[in-house]
C-alpha cells in the first residue's frame, strides 16, 4: 500500500515538472513571437525552438530554486 502511494507521488512530481517545462517554454516563446511580429522581425523555426527549450529549462530551474528556498525556510 505504501509503495503505490509513493509511485503516485513520483508520477505527480514528473507531471508537475513536465507541465512547468511546457508552460514556461510556451509563455516565453509566444511572447517573443508576438514582440517580433509587431517589430516585423520574424525569425526562423530553429530560433524559436531553441528559445523554447532554454526557457523551459530555466523555468524548471527557477521552480527548483523556489522549492529549495521554501524547504530551507521550514527548518
Amino acid at each position: 500500500m505504501l509503495s503505490s502511494a509513493s509511485l503516485n507521488l513520483e508520477s505527480a512530481l514528473f507531471y508537475i515538472t513536465l507541465l512547468a517545462f511546457l508552460a514556461s517554454g510556451f509563455v516565453y516563446t509566444l511572447s517573443v513571437l508576438i514582440v517580433h511580429a509587431f517589430q516585423k522581425r520574424i525569425k526562423n523555426f530553429r530560433y524559436y525552438f531553441i528559445s523554447y527549450l532554454i526557457s523551459g529549462v530555466i523555468g524548471i530551474l527557477l521552480i527548483c530554486l523556489f522549492a529549495f528556498i521554501w524547504l530551507a525556510s521550514l527548518n
